[in-house]
């Protein structure tokens, strides 16, 4: 029986495989928009996996894709298991980057062998939990600080202080690139800036 919040529309087969293509309507993928923009998503019928194929390489099949247990509602790259986005670890991970990302947008997966890593695609950034429990970030080389009062920009919501991994003492901002909107707070005024996928 088809799950009516599936709106089945192509059909293909495979050796071994009946595959049937779908779109999601309302909140049914359950996936991270890393994971469904600009992606085909292939319900394999006989073993209830759905197989996710970035485009342009839809019609063929590599180890580097995700797949998704429909049943098990369990999601996996070779050996590495992505958490739930319903999940309290992928909220608590996600609050910190409120403001900065929007949570559909945040990638969270865990390695078979290596720590836990967070993924922010839109913005080319991917961090991993340390062993004292903070995010570091690969590309900028810093870690996420824990103390986010940077001392200056009070009412942008947009920031994340990050804190240099060799010199402790330097300290820096980064702020997505978008258009701002401004809200007042009482007697203060919120800004967020909006991510459009670039950041300085």
């Amino acid at each position: 029986m088809v799950n009516p919040l599936f709106e089945l529309r192509v059909g293909a087969r495979f050796t071994n495989s009946s595959l049937m293509k779908y779109s999601g309507t309302g909140e049914a993928f359950d996936l991270p928009g890393s994971l469904v923009e600009n992606c085909i998503h292939w319900l394999d019928l006989n073993s209830g996996t759905i197989k996710i194929r970035r485009k342009p390489d839809i019609w063929y099949d590599k180890d580097s894709y995700w797949e998704v247990d429909f049943y098990k509602r369990k999601a996996r790259r070779r050996t590495v298991t992505l958490i739930d986005p319903h999940s309290q670890l992928f909220r608590l991970i996600a609050n910190v980057f409120d403001g900065f990302e929007h949570p559909g947008y945040i990638t969270i997966y865990q390695p078979a062998s290596k720590n836990l890593s967070v993924e922010l695609r839109r913005l080319e950034l991917d961090f991993i939990v340390t062993k004292s429990g903070l995010l570091r970030c690969k590309q900028l080389n810093a870690l996420i600080d824990m103390n986010q009062d940077a001392g200056t920009w009070y009412g942008l919501k947009s920031k994340l202080v990050l804190r240099d991994v060799i010199d402790n003492e330097q300290r820096s901002i980064i702020v997505p690139m978008g258009p701002l909107q401004c809200t007042k707070n009482g007697i203060h005024v919120s800004i967020f800036a909006e991510n459009l996928g670039t950041y300085g």
